[in-house]
């Protein structure tokens, strides 16, 4: 399912990047990508922040979420039809292109996700043990002193 909308953004930002590009100050018109955020822009997919891209910053699950919920609505609003055969053929490669990436993501956010829960556990832990006073400080070990005499 991930994999799935990965794509599906993926595509939606290669068709509609390009119209982003002119209105922010940090993406030259020299830039890979210029032509590509102009696009999505134009087709109201993408949107800036304060006049900016931002393209280095890293995309989010709710961002991700909103891209893909504007694709759909475009899609849906697009009638039957509208969406050419080319394009269902660059969403076919985009999938098949990047299907090892993703599959690689997903392990790894599996595996993030399942150390937070272990973690998370140890903390709980840690408060219901400390919560009510239950654990008690201590020293314990050797301990030397030296006695130095001075006039």
């Amino acid at each position: 399912m991930r994999i799935a909308l990965f794509v599906l953004a993926a595509f939606a930002l290669a068709i509609a990047a390009p119209a982003f590009a002119g209105p922010f100050s940090d993406v030259p018109a020299g830039h890979w990508a210029y032509k590509a955020i102009e696009k999505s822009v134009e087709a109201g997919i993408l949107q800036g922040y304060d006049g900016s891209f931002h393209g280095n910053k890293t995309l989010n699950r709710y961002q991700m979420a909103v891209v893909v919920a504007r694709m759909l609505d475009r899609i849906e609003t697009m009638g039957p039809g509208k969406i050419s055969k080319k394009d269902i053929e660059n969403l076919e490669a985009l999938t098949i292109e990047f299907a090892d990436e993703l599959a690689l993501l997903n392990v790894k956010v599996s595996t993030l996700e399942d150390g937070f829960a272990e973690l998370k556990k140890d903390v709980d832990g840690l408060k219901k043990d400390f919560a009510g006073g239950g654990a008690k400080a201590g020293i314990s070990g050797l301990f030397q002193a030296r006695w130095i005499m001075t006039d």
